[in-house]
């Protein structure tokens, strides 16, 4: 994922991150709270599947269902994934879902992605502080204000409220739990990703011939 898109396998880091510390801010179970982080680690895994095109980009959620399908524990946390770009005024994508039909855990990621992607910076979009970014995502109708209030409490009780733009990451203090087990359990995540995806079929993939470089063929 970070040879096609470089930067995306630290923001799935981040976000996790994000995604847990507004989970436990809104009390949810402890199960529910491990695969909510799950989800957020996996949430744009679909993007390997994106070829150039703003339609493929918009399908990346269904390509991350379909990737993830078989992947045992991966199971509770599809419908998050499907569902991480739907907005609670039908504005999102792929499918325009609507209030009652997105979970709470999709609407968690959404404003941990757009909180990120914010702080952070684009390549057409400079990074702003988190308050800035905060008040932004407060008056977008297609997030959860009740998620956005947990991330203002998150990020006031870990410390990266006030944090200057250019990344909140380097600002934040780990108080519920230390940066070892946070991100040791980050990274176990990870290498339980990997054991199964490399146990599944090679999928076929569409490759350039090197005799005949406008030709794709299957491999």
């Amino acid at each position: 994922l970070e040879m096609r898109h470089p930067g995306a396998a630290a923001h799935a880091q981040r976000v996790a991150m994000l995604c847990g510390w507004i989970g436990e801010s809104m009390r949810i179970s402890p199960r529910a709270l491990g695969e909510l982080r799950t989800a957020g680690l996996l949430h744009d895994i679909g993007l390997l599947a994106n070829r150039d095109g703003d339609d493929d980009v918009r399908q990346h959620p269904e390509s991350g269902v379909q990737m993830l399908a078989d992947i045992s524990f991966a199971a509770p946390v599809l419908p998050t994934i499907a569902a991480h770009h739907e907005r609670l005024d039908g504005s999102g994508y792929p499918a325009g879902r609507r209030e009652p039909d997105i979970p709470l855990g999709a609407r968690i990621i959404a404003v941990a992605d757009a909180f990120d992607a914010l702080t952070v910076g684009t390549s057409t979009s400079p990074p702003v502080a988190p308050l800035i970014a905060l008040d932004r995502i407060s008056a977008d109708p297609g997030l959860d204000q009740d998620v956005v209030a947990a991330l203002g409490l998150a990020a006031a009780r870990h410390g990266f409220l006030e944090a200057p733009a250019g990344g909140w990451l380097s600002h934040a203090k780990f108080a519920e739990r230390t940066p070892t087990e946070s991100v040791e359990g980050i990274r176990v995540s990870i290498a339980r990703i990997a054991a199964e995806l490399a146990q599944q079929p090679a999928r076929p993939s569409w490759v350039t011939r090197h005799d005949h470089p406008d030709h794709q063929v299957l491999r």
